[in-house]
């Protein structure tokens, strides 16, 4: 099985002993990026490599890593698994201090589920598509000024906010930003999107979790007179002109993340952000 290992370019070193892991283990592996390693290793750069010469993933640092790697994952339609040597890693097999004592069977025995993806069109450019693991945010950039939003489920008319923005987010993407927003925690296996409000004007606007299936289109309620962006994962900003419609709807693509049997998730809830139950 040939391996891919993406890796945050601080933890050079620690992508280098993932690797060397891993080779011990009987896999062929190749590097996202040029390394400084053994030739002797067998250890390949994924320079000039079609995506069709792996068949796995792993993402080595924080959840920032594992976004970015997601998106090699979900063009390949690959399982992907992350070793954390960053300070959260929801979405981690492993931690980075017990992967040197895995085993061939902890590797194969990777639990593989496959997370919903959000896909987002903006009216105006329906000739693009854009993918999100974790949520969809639309807000001012960094700017102190309140933005007045619509958001609709179909057809219907959900509410109108005025605040810093709206998170839209999966299940998985709901340990994320749309906590700190004061959102729920979501079983990462359920077929919903949570929209979360952000710093909104008003004493008691909540979250709100629909079915998967439906549409979440928002828009601007008043004229706006500062610039105002969608963000998808943290990674990738788009500013939209002044009449924007966002569209958000559950993507046919899936994310197929591996975790590890050992690894319970409301255990990791609790270990990485304390007793919240």
């Amino acid at each position: 099985m040939n391996i891919l290992v993406c890796y945050d370019e601080n933890l050079v070193n620690e992508a280098e002993v993932v690797a060397k892991k891993l080779l011990s283990l009987g896999y062929s592996i190749i590097m996202d990026s040029p390394i400084s390693y053994n030739s002797n290793n067998n250890i390949s750069s994924s320079s000039g490599i079609d995506e069709n010469s792996y068949d796995m993933i792993v993402s080595v640092g924080g959840d920032g890593t594992m976004l970015r790697a997601t998106r090699k994952a979900i063009e390949a339609d690959i399982p992907i698994f992350g070793v954390n040597a960053g300070r959260v890693g929801f979405l981690s097999a492993f931690d980075y201090d017990e992967f040197q004592k895995i085993t061939k069977l902890d590797i194969e025995s990777l639990n593989l589920t496959e997370r919903i993806l959000l896909e987002v069109l903006i009216e105006g450019q329906l000739d693009k598509k854009y993918l999100a693991v974790n949520d969809v945010v639309i807000s001012r950039n960094g700017i102190s000024k309140n933005v007045e939003l619509k958001v609709y489920s179909d057809k219907q008319l959900i509410g109108e906010y005025r605040g810093d923005g709206i998170i839209v987010s999966t299940p998985t993407g709901s340990t994320g930003y749309s906590l700190s927003a004061g959102g729920p925690i979501v079983d990462p296996l359920l077929d919903i999107m949570v929209v979360t409000p952000i710093c909104a004007h008003t004493m008691f606007v909540r979250s709100i979790a629909l079915d998967g299936k439906k549409k979440v289109k928002i828009e601007a309620s008043s004229r706006l007179d500062s610039d105002v962006y969608v963000s998808l994962d943290s990674t990738q900003m788009i500013k939209l002109n002044e009449s924007f419609i966002v569209s958000v709807i559950k993507s046919n693509k899936t994310l197929k993340l591996l975790s590890s049997v050992k690894r319970d998730y409301f255990e990791v809830l609790n270990k990485r952000i304390g007793s919240v139950y």
